[in-house]
């Protein structure tokens, strides 16, 4: 810990090492962009199909949230962070209407409403355009579209903190944590539709008692440089310059554009108009510094400035010293660079690792007006161990002054100038806008007069302002430089002209489909595949990029077809609940939607089934007891044949036995071996009939055969025996 301690001595004992590079002559470079103008070129009328004329996106293609990013914890040093979300999705590039709001209701909590529990600001990032007004009415957050939205998604950033106990406007009484619900509702083309549910748990802060005493914390506007070697001389060949620039304000700039300072104070300086960044504009840095190894009872929370700053976050960053050196840290985890509505640019690095180190928070400014004095206001709040934010406020005071070889001369400051051509690609631009805006000054020795435009005229158009216009390809952007006189003598600035051509054409496909789910009516489950029958429209159409809009050609069916009807599956075990749910038809039209219809289905009842059952076993029962019948019926004819046999065999042999005794003995085995064969037929017969009803008759037909051909042999047998 204690070496921790001595290498943050070192390093803020390093920059104290940092000095003013004094700048005693500077060259002009380049023209002077003062703010961007923007006209529209007249536009020729559109004749557009019914069908194409843009209107209000049905809802179903229209997704709206506020997403919390960061966890449900807020308190007064913690902020619970949020995306205000709204997503066009339709495929026929309809628009979200201006006046729908995004609502965070937070009534229904007793006292804890909106403004008697946080503060709050909104914000945006990645320098997304804020496509909405922020209000409140005590109980609610509502954010409006202020323009119609196409096709697309929109954002904007929301932070919550807790107020603290006794803090104006607040109702915390102690510093208990407790839970605060919030709705999200959505108000679209005159209906209401509720989002989401959520809650927070809200810890109020103690009360806020600023620290007394030294702030270590410092802000400046100037070109900085450590000598390489501390006992060195002090020139170029021992200095190190810190490359504080970016891409749209290069460190060069700063160096040439910085005069001195102004009574010795590195805050308050004087700034010539010479140089400008890659997008014309003057500029000059803030650098709003804190010192984490000289103060042992806070952290760094936030770093603020405002006034006059870029709303590009791609030009602020945020430093450290490591080893001597400056060390880029804005994109390092913990560290979040915001701006919001009112230009405010914010680093909150309370969630970082580099809160008690040494930070530089770098910003631009730009300046307009050149006889005015600039003013950047920051502030540096920090956390004390008690959780406890203290605020402390400083400025930077930035005078324009001539640059010392320009005193005594005409100077102008010439604002880039856009212009849009109309849907065929041409624009006609007059002399008088390329004048308007563009603003005249006398430089003395210690300022600048402003001068009326009748001392201006146009020197050098590069034909931007021909009678027959310029005409710029689909898409695409022709640059032109404008020179000016003062007074009739030339002026080394030089306006630039951006004549865009914002249309471009497109082709789009546009897939409608309807789509049938089956589901059990109890379950909800799934018990048949999905049916869908879909159409495709396609159009050829003019989009302009500045708002995403699309005057279309008309739309026509490249695949399949609008109208459909789709036939309900007879599913095994379910009927239908609604019988009129038997055909599934519609049609799917253009500007239209998806659409999905659920069919519910209820399982048959069981009780059929198990009459079925019952009618099925007495059928079976009946079978066998004919069966049993036919097989006695079988048995007894048998028996009954087999009798006859034998008595008719015991008289004929009685009949030949008086007539002939050896004949009467040799029929009466014959006879014999009748009634054998006879009983034998008869238990063969017995035996098929109990294996069968069918086998049983075929045994009665065998037996009846039988015994008929055994009592033709007895006969013939008795005739023999006669004879």
């Amino acid at each position: 810990m204690k070496k921790e301690v001595k290498e943050k001595k070192v390093l803020h004992k390093v920059k104290k090492n940092w000095v003013v590079i004094g700048m005693t002559s500077v060259t002009l470079l380049g023209a002077c962009y003062v703010a961007s103008q923007n006209i529209d070129a007249t536009s020729t009328s559109v004749v557009a199909h019914a069908d194409v004329i843009g209107k209000v996106s049905d809802i179903a293609n229209i997704n709206a949230n506020i997403i919390n990013i960061s966890g449900n914890h807020v308190s007064s040093t913690n902020s619970a962070n949020f995306t205000v979300s709204i997503t066009n999705k339709d495929p026929f590039g309809n628009y979200i209407p201006a006046g729908t709001k995004i609502v965070m209701n937070f009534d229904g909590n007793g006292n804890d409403t909106l403004n008697n529990t946080f503060n709050y600001k909104t914000y945006t990032n990645f320098n997304q355009i804020n496509p909405f007004t922020v209000s409140n009415d005590g109980k609610k957050i509502i954010f409006t579209t202020t323009r119609n939205l196409y096709p697309g998604t929109y954002n904007i950033n929301l932070s919550l903190t807790a107020k603290r106990v006794g803090e104006d406007g607040g109702n915390a009484q102690n510093t208990d944590s407790h839970s605060v619900n919030y709705s999200t509702d959505l108000s679209y083309n005159g209906a209401n539709s509720n989002i989401s549910k959520d809650s927070l748990i809200v810890t109020p802060g103690g009360k806020n008692n600023p620290e007394s005493g030294t702030v270590p914390t410092q802000v400046w506007n100037i070109p900085m440089y450590k000598k390489i070697n501390p006992s060195g001389p002090d020139d170029s060949s021992n200095w190190d310059v810190a490359n504080i620039g970016t891409d749209d304000y290069p460190q060069s700039g700063i160096n040439e554009n910085f005069v001195n300072l102004i009574n010795g104070d590195i805050n308050i300086t004087n700034y010539a108009p010479a140089v400008t960044g890659k997008n014309g504009k003057l500029y000059f840095p803030v650098v709003l510094e804190y010192h984490g190894a000289d103060d042992n009872n806070s952290t760094a929370y936030k770093l603020i400035m405002q006034g006059g700053l870029d709303n590009n976050l791609n030009n602020y960053r945020l430093f450290t010293i490591e080893n001597g050196k400056y060390v880029d840290i804005t994109h390092e985890p913990g560290i979040n660079i915001s701006i919001d509505s009112s230009d405010t640019v914010t680093a909150d690095v309370s969630q970082s690792n580099y809160k008690d180190k040494l930070l530089d928070f770098v910003g631009f400014s730009n300046y307009t007006d050149l006889t005015s004095v600039n003013y950047v206001h920051t502030w540096l709040e920090r956390l004390d161990k008690n959780g406890n934010i203290s605020s402390y406020f400083q400025q930077t005071e930035t005078h324009i002054v001539p640059v010392p070889s320009n005193k005594s001369n005409s100077w102008i400051v010439a604002p880039t100038l856009t212009v849009y051509t109309d849907e065929n690609g041409k624009a006609k631009i007059s002399d008088g806008s390329l004048i308007n805006g563009v603003s005249v000054y006398k430089t003395t020795n210690n300022g600048f007069t402003p001068l009326d435009a009748s001392h201006l005229s146009i020197d050098n158009s590069n034909d931007v302002d021909s009678s027959d216009g310029v005409n710029v390809q689909s898409d695409s952007t022709n640059t032109y430089e404008v020179s000016y006189k003062v007074d009739g003598n030339s002026t080394p600035v030089k306006r630039t002209v951006y004549v865009i051509n914002p249309y471009k054409e497109i082709h789009q496909n546009a897939t409608l489909t309807a789509t049938v789910k089956y589901v059990d009516e109890e379950t909800g489950a799934s018990i048949y595949p999905e049916k869908s029958s879909s159409v495709t429209y396609s159009s050829d159409g003019l989009n302009d990029s500045r708002d995403g809009s699309t005057e279309w050609n008309g739309w026509t069916i490249t695949n399949g077809q609008k109208d459909y009807s789709i036939n309900t599956p007879q599913v095994n075990g379910y009927k239908l609940v609604n019988d009129s749910d038997r055909i599934i038809s519609g049609t799917l039209d253009v500007n239209g939607s998806n659409v999905s219809k659920t069919v519910l289905m209820k399982k048959i009842s069981d009780d059929s089934g198990s009459l079925n059952s019952a009618e099925s076993s007495n059928a079976q029962s009946s079978s066998a007891e004919s069966s049993s019948a036919q097989s006695s019926s079988a048995e007894s004819s048998s028996a009954q044949s087999s009798s006859a046999e034998s008595s008719s065999t015991q008289s004929s042999s009685a009949e030949s036995s008086s007539a002939q005794s050896s004949s009467a003995e040799s029929s009466s085995v014959q006879s014999s071996s009748a009634e054998s064969s006879s009983v034998q037929s008869s238990s063969a017969e017995s035996s098929s009939a109990q294996s069968s009803s069918a086998e049983s008759s075929s045994a009665q037909s065998s037996s009846a055969e039988s015994s008929s051909a055994q009592s033709s042999s007895a006969e013939s047998s008795s005739a023999q025996s006669s004879s």
